[in-house]
């Protein structure tokens, strides 16, 4: 029996782990797998705009999208683990600030389900190639370096300084690209959640809703950078290496701004307000950051005696001064590249790199297991079949809805034009009345339908026979004749005198008949003596309760 016991305790237990892993990979997959919002995009195309107004050569268009392809698939699941950066302490996600979830359960079920590798800080990751060849399948090595190596190898190449059997990764479109998964990383640092080690995953069970400063951003034009169109890099000399321009960014991140779950965290320093203002009964405190612009940096709530930033008005302070750093530190970073390319062209012409050298395998340096991205392209997958099965149903319904339209269009009106009286009626009232019709006009000149024909012919027949019935119950005769007009019979009955009528004559003054007051005239000869015979009843209406005799049903 304890035996039994102890079983279904097992069983059960891992029903319940298997099921809240299952829903830890489902959640995680959706809250950080689906398609790239556009703020990378658009901050990205701001650089480059930025760039371009101030500097030669300038990125062309062809070389943009590279860029900007780089930019976007740099969050390809697991890559993404490598986001973080925090510049006091030095490190990069470490599992923390997951609502409910413990960091070491975080790491855990990520080694298990997210990456077998361990995740870099972005730093780290920006140059670590041997790391990023095991994410082979997951746009492989897409450093710095090998940007400036791809780069630099290519053009000459095309110089033809020297020829060889170059790798396949060898081209001006991988240089670029790799740019864009470079500035996507420095994007990432103006996001106070990766400078603060705030996990900030959206994962059922963890009690964790994400960061609403990075969902405000993608929201509607909230992340508009309209306002950056007059920015000015005069005397800029915010870095001049590519690490520094990470640090950089990040110290001003983590220094001046808070995440969700970071607010007045004793693990940094406590950000101390310059004036407040009270409003709607929350007291909204500012500050001044490093470069003397004041801004809200966060609300206090007295309706729940809290301090927060999910406010649309610290939002948007904190966007206006995060993104202008961004953009400025990617024009460096453009600029940085550019002359790093420089060199490394310089470099390999001086020593042209051996002819096997080639690191394109999924091997080439390790490999780096992620079910938690197998998952997501599985769904994926599902996703585009399902949404191309999709497509084919509708063009086939809307193809099928056409046929139909294009046959029967004419003998159809939509609901709001249906007219109650229809030619058709109007057109066998005249003809009952022996008036020339336009359906027969058009039967003369383009013909009808048979089913037409039968229809009016036989509402030609209901008519006739209605006016002989009437005129029968008028005249006090049951004979057949040829229909006469309604008005002359009803006018000829109305003359006869009629016993029957005398109480109607008398209510219509006019001699109008009552229609409710037409009575079936008796064709008996009333001057014999009446005689009896058994009654015969034609129908009965029964008004007693079922249970009762028949007798009980009349009074």
């Amino acid at each position: 029996m304890e035996n039994l016991r102890a079983m279904k305790i097992n069983k059960l237990k891992f029903f319940t782990v298997s099921i809240t892993l299952f829903f830890f990979v489902f959640s995680f997959s959706f809250a950080l797998a689906y398609e790239p919002i556009p703020t990378h995009r658009d901050l990205t195309k701001k650089i480059i705009e930025v760039y371009n107004k101030y500097y030669e050569p300038k990125i062309s268009e062809q070389e943009a999208q590279w860029i900007m392809d780089g930019t976007v698939k740099e969050d390809i699941i697991p890559r993404w683990i490598n986001h973080f950066y925090d510049p006091i302490y030095n490190q990069g996600w470490t599992g923390e600030k997951e609502g409910d979830m413990s960091a070491e359960t975080v790491q855990k079920l990520s080694k298990i389900f997210i990456s077998t590798s361990n995740a870099l800080s972005s730093v780290n990751w920006l140059h670590n190639q041997d790391e990023q060849w095991k994410y082979g399948l997951y746009e492989g090595n897409q450093t710095y370096d090998r940007a400036l190596k791809a780069f630099g190898w290519a053009e000459n190449i095309k110089n033809k300084n020297f020829t060889s059997n170059a790798p396949s990764w060898v081209s001006y479109v991988s240089a670029y690209k790799a740019l864009g998964h470079t500035l996507h990383l420095l994007e990432d640092l103006g996001v106070p959640a990766h400078t603060r080690g705030d996990t900030h995953a959206d994962v059922v069970g963890s009690n964790d809703n994400g960061d609403p400063y990075e969902t405000w951003v993608a929201e509607g034009n909230n992340g508009d950078l309209n306002f950056l169109n007059n920015l000015n890099l005069q005397n800029n000399s915010y870095c001049s290496k590519i690490n520094e321009c990470f640090i950089n960014l990040a110290k001003y991140s983590n220094e001046n701004f808070y995440s969700k779950d970071t607010i007045d965290d004793l693990k940094y320093s406590i950000l101390k307000f310059k004036y407040q203002k009270l409003e709607n009964n929350k007291i909204f405190l500012y500050r001044e950051d490093n470069f003397g612009n004041n801004y809200i940096f966060k609300v206090y709530d007295n309706e729940i005696n809290k301090n927060v930033i999910s406010n649309p008005q610290v939002h948007k302070s904190y966007w206006q001064l995060l993104s202008k750093q961004i953009v400025l530190s990617g024009v460096q970073v453009i600029k940085q590249f550019r002359e790093d390319a420089r060199d490394s062209t310089e470099n390999l012409a001086l020593n042209p790199p051996s002819s096997s050298f080639s690191c394109d395998g999924v091997l080439c340096k390790g490999f780096n297991l992620s079910f938690l991205s197998l998952f997501d392209k599985a769904v994926g997958s599902v996703k585009s079949v399902w949404g191309q099965l999709a497509n084919t149903a509708n063009n086939l319904i809307s193809a099928v809805k056409g046929v139909f339209a294009s046959n029967y269009n004419d003998g159809f009106k939509q609901i709001g034009e249906i007219n109650l009286e229809t030619q058709t009626t109007k057109d066998a009232s005249k003809e009952a009345n022996g008036i020339s019709t336009q359906a027969d006009d058009n039967k003369k000149s383009d013909g009808n339908s048979k089913n037409d024909d039968r229809e009016i012919s036989k509402l030609k027949k209901e008519i006739t026979s209605l006016k002989k019935e009437i005129s029968a119950l008028k005249n006090g005769k049951n004979q057949k004749e040829e229909p006469a007009s309604e008005e002359n019979s009803l006018a000829s009955s109305s003359n006869k005198p009629d016993k029957n009528k005398k109480e109607s004559n008398s209510k219509n003054k006019n001699n109008e008949i009552d229609k409710n007051e037409i009575k079936h005239p008796c064709f008996f000869n009333t001057g014999g003596n009446p005689s009896h015979s058994g009654m015969i009843i034609n129908e009965i209406a029964w008004m007693g309760p079922s249970t009762a005799p028949a007798t009980n049903g009349w009074s």
